[in-house]
């Protein structure tokens, strides 16, 4: 897991790939024994924010899964199960086997064979050949309901059972396992030449090797309601108000325009995927915090902030002796100075809502460029 590619250790471009995911919670990493502190220092240097547990693996892969879903959070409906060894792993095939195990109870992925398949006898020779369109050749992740895993596991230690995969333990309680589509990019780092191969992935999908300016730039826009007994919060700071915008967080429709215009750059999930308003985690949540989560998203998918320019529009209230405070809260946690923070706000003109004073838009672009820390 350690072993680097591309200058960073295999397991950040495994986690990466979780951490990035909406549907995911938490991660539970395991590790041999003699590399746990060694896990924990690269996993605070990236600065992963789902990694709940590092825990130190048993002798065998089985048994290192079988440790790590006794930390797995006991409400957690569902645990998809991947080797760190497997970096190239994409968003799209960890939620294909999280909707497919959700609805089934258990789902892996693979990929189907483009060989011939044989069944060997003891001695070597071909016992059968079965339909190649039937064969399928397995990855990960794969994912269970909890429950069905964790009693699989159980039972499996009480009958001696050593399986080749967990979908294993799950088929011999009798239990449907679902195949979903996984990638052919999600090899697994087993011999040398495998390094050079997930590094070429890796690097395709930056579009390294392509004409690459080495920026991009996205935007965004947010509105929200103002009612009353609401604070009003813009651009990360109070402003006095007798009024507030509305919203599941604290609604800062300046800062929401800006994490959505650098996820959008970056090509990631917009903020209504980062952060579902679903979610009791975020209510009345501080956007600056959830900023510094999106500047940390970037940095994960080799990007960083080079500037921002916003535009607020309101009716009330005045707020051009806010704007400083405001360029600083957002360069702080932008990491850039304040000379590349734009904030300007405008009214409209008493035209429609925003004009009538009942809400406060923002529109904001912004521009990332290649984090220089990766290669």
């Amino acid at each position: 897991m350690l072993l680097p590619i591309l200058g960073r250790p295999m397991l950040c471009h495994t986690i990466a790939a979780f951490e990035a995911c909406p549907e995911i919670g938490s991660i539970v990493v395991t590790a041999a024994e003699h590399d746990v502190e060694a896990v924990k220092d690269i996993i605070a240097a990236e600065g992963f924010t789902k990694v709940a547990r590092i825990v130190p693996g048993g002798p065998t892969r089985q048994d290192s899964v079988r440790i790590g879903l006794q930390a797995v959070p006991e409400d957690a409906p569902l645990v998809a199960i991947h080797d760190g060894a497997r970096p190239a792993v994409t968003q799209e095939v960890i939620l294909r086997t999280l909707e497919a195990a959700y609805q089934h109870g258990a789902a892996v992925a693979a990929v189907r064979s483009i060989d011939t398949v044989k069944l060997a006898d003891e001695a070597d020779f071909v016992a059968a050949t079965p339909p190649r369109d039937r064969t399928w050749s397995v990855q990960t992740p794969q994912t269970f309901h909890t429950d069905l895993i964790r009693e699989a596991h159980r039972r499996a230690v009480e009958d001696g059972f050593v399986g080749t995969d967990d979908a294993s333990l799950v088929e011999r309680l009798g239990r449907p396992v679902k195949l979903v589509e996984g990638s052919r990019d999600n090899i697994k780092v087993t011999y040398p030449e495998d390094v050079q191969a997930v590094e070429a992935i890796i690097r395709r999908r930056r579009g390294e090797g392509q004409p690459d300016p080495g920026f991009r730039v996205g935007m965004g826009y947010d509105i929200h309601r103002l009612v009353e007994g609401r604070p009003l919060m813009l651009g990360g700071v109070a402003i006095p108000s007798a009024v507030g915008l509305f919203g599941h967080s604290d609604a800062d429709a300046a800062l929401h325009a800006v994490m959505d215009a650098l996820l959008g750059a970056a090509g990631l999930p917009d903020i209504g995927c980062q952060f579902p308003n679903t979610d009791p985690a975020y209510a009345g949540a501080s956007s600056l915090h959830l900023l510094e989560r999106v500047v940390t998203l970037l940095r994960q998918n080799g990007w960083r902030p080079a500037n921002v320019d916003i535009t607020i529009i309101a009716e009330q209230p005045k707020l051009a002796p806010h704007i400083p405070a405001m360029k600083l809260a957002i360069s702080d946690v932008l990491g850039v100075p304040q000379s590349q923070v734009g904030v300007k706000a405008t009214t409209n003109e008493r035209v429609g809502p925003i004009g009538a004073g009942e809400a406060i838009a923002a529109y904001a672009v912004a521009a990332i460029v290649r984090d220089v820390r990766l290669p």
